[in-house]
């Protein structure tokens, strides 16, 4: 979650008692600060100063001579839009959206309890948004781990640079043995612990240049860059150790294992269905083998039966 204390201006404010000579030295010397907040004694805000509209005031005439030496909270803007710094970012923007619907966002002050932390601007408040929702489109909302989408794309783009054995792949194809038990048992808000250990511990499994993905459910992906046999063993072996450590959540222990399929590129795919392919069935022979443990894809294994099989005709 990003919040609007991410997105701030560290702009440094004045005092209510400050004079209007004052200001218009402050924005003089900082050509940059488009907005000042005004703050009392508290350290609380009560306004803002915009800086066009402000030296235009003072441009004006007997503008400079009636207010430069008196203090600026007789200019300023004192109904500021003011906004916790722990907002959530997507609620800001749609709540504001909603409310200023026929005029443009300001520059709005954020504060912590009340007490003033810094200014946020529309073009940091668009930039912050679009970054986000483009994150979102493409990683997994619980572990925040690259989606399907996202993992679908950066296999493909591997897989065009899949070729002699220092430019190979290595899929890793895992699932959570039992993990209907956990959801079944000890409730969903176990079971999403779980998977964000899980997500955790793959992050940390791998190298920095290799990619781990939810799939989906208890399903996950990893990407090995120049991935040779020798390397996704090791990592495969790595994985399924770091997932079998046991999880706590809410004060309940949860211990599952991993079933791993491994599918090298470019020996059995060159090409994302092929290779996912392979991977999946060698992930149902690791299974078949007795759970906890990786397999590699070799030919003829055995096809995993589909979920749902069709019906047999007059039984």
């Amino acid at each position: 979650m990003i919040a609007i204390r991410d997105i701030i201006l560290r702009t440094d404010p004045v005092r209510a008692q400050e004079t209007g000579a004052a200001v218009i030295s402050r924005f003089q010397s900082e050509p940059e600060t488009l907005v000042l907040p005004v703050l009392d004694e508290s350290k609380r805000p009560i306004g803002v100063v915009e800086r066009d509209s402000f030296l235009l005031a003072m441009a004006a005439q007997y503008g400079y001579s009636l207010y430069s030496r008196r203090p600026i909270s007789m200019i300023m803007d004192r109904s500021p839009l003011i906004v916790e710094a722990e907002t959530d970012l997507l609620t800001f923007a749609s709540a504001t959206i909603a409310y200023r619907s026929t005029s443009r966002l300001e520059n709005f002050l954020v504060v912590d309890d009340g007490c003033y932390v810094g200014v946020g601007t529309p073009f940091r408040l668009l930039s912050a948004l679009v970054g986000q929702l483009q994150h979102r489109a493409h990683h997994d909302g619980l572990t925040d781990l690259p989606n399907r989408v996202s993992f679908e794309s950066r296999l493909q783009d591997a897989l065009k640079r899949a070729g002699p054995a220092e430019a190979q792949a290595a899929l890793l194809w895992l699932d959570l043995d039992d993990f209907k038990r956990v959801n079944d048992t000890m409730g969903h808000p176990a079971g999403d612990a779980l998977l964000i250990a899980v997500s955790k511990r793959l992050r940390e499994s791998i190298r920095p240049i290799d990619i781990a993905a939810r799939m989906g459910g208890d399903e996950f992906a990893v990407l090995l860059s120049g991935g040779t046999a020798e390397v996704a063993a090791a990592v495969a072996e790595r994985i399924i150790a770091a997932v079998a450590l046991p999880v706590d959540a809410d004060g309940q222990t949860i211990r599952v294992s991993a079933s791993v399929g491994i599918g090298l590129a470019p020996q059995n795919g060159t090409d994302f269905q092929a290779l996912t392919k392979a991977a999946d069935v060698a992930l149902y022979d690791a299974k078949a083998q007795g759970k906890g443990r990786f397999r590699f894809y070799e030919s003829g294994m055995a096809k995993p039966p589909p979920i749902n099989p069709p019906l047999e005709v007059g039984a």
